[in-house]
This record gives structure tokens, sequence and C-alpha cells, in this order.
């Protein structure tokens, strides 16, 4: 399991959680390295960060994503994630550009 998006909502509502609840936890993935470091520091576990997706989908074994970027990039992340095989559960407010995007997936 991994999180891409370590601001307020990646690391408060989901990072301790995480890490408290889940031994599979094999990274955090965010585009500001400031806030990376933050993540890190705060959830409190020493687990690989990584500025660049594509990087952490190889170096890591990830069976499940979790997206707390900005909504506008939800559907981003998604769509990688099921090109690799991730079981998806969209809780994105872009329904629309989620469809438009993933026309050649299949939506769960």
């Amino acid at each position: 399991m991994a999180l891409v998006g370590t601001g307020t909502q990646g690391i408060n509502l989901w990072g301790k959680n995480l890490q408290r609840n889940y031994s599979d936890y094999v990274g955090s993935c965010d585009i500001n390295p400031q806030r990376l470091a933050y993540g890190k520091d705060h959830i409190g576990c020493d687990y690989p960060t990584f500025a660049d997706f594509e990087e952490m989908m190889k170096m890591t074994k990830l069976d499940a994503l979790i997206v707390t970027t900005v909504d506008s990039t939800h559907h981003e992340f998604i769509i990688r994630g099921q090109a690799i095989g991730l079981d998806q559960r969209a809780a994105t407010v872009g329904r629309r550009s989620l469809r438009r995007d993933t026309s050649h997936h299949q939506l769960r």
C-alpha cells in the first residue's frame, strides 16, 4: 500500500492510520520534497519516499494506492493504478474527467 500526495489530507487523514494498521505500507510520493519529508516525519515510520510516481511503482510491491493529491489530478493516478492492475475505489469529485480518461478501462 502506498500514498500519493502528502498534504494535510494525506498525512493526517490517511498516513498515521496506514502506519498504525498496515504492515505492508511501502512508501509515499509527492512532487514537493519539503511536504514529503514533513509527511514522513509526521507519520513516524521508516519507508521510502519518491518524488516520481513511476519510480515508486517500479521500486515497490504495490498492491493498493491511496490518492490524496489535489482533486484535479486524482483521476491521473487512478488510471495509472488501474493500468498495473490495482483494484480501484474512486472517491473523487471529478467523475466526468475520470470517465473521459478511463474510456479504455472498466470502472468498478
